[in-house]
């Protein structure tokens, strides 16, 4: 929860919002199989889907976190 509040920059947050994420899907799993209740299932793949596509769309166009001009930032 740390990381998530004040990581140091974009990709902690990602980790730790991640690591939440598969947290909640654990608990709706677990009571999915307690309650033997199909009716989370399709909460259940949702978040799983929107988890992964922001996951992937976060890494894909995040900006680096570098302090200075874009000329810089390169390699």
């Amino acid at each position: 929860m740390i990381r998530l509040v004040g990581g140091p920059n974009t990709l902690d947050r990602l980790i730790s919002l991640d690591a939440l994420v598969a947290v909640a899907q654990g608990g709706i799993g677990v009571y999915i199989a307690w309650s033997k209740d199909t009716t989370p299932a399709a909460a259940l793949v949702a978040l799983a889907l929107v988890a992964f596509l922001g996951s992937v769309s976060v890494a894909r166009f995040r900006v680096n976190d570098t302090v200075g001009t874009p000329e810089e930032a390169l390699p």
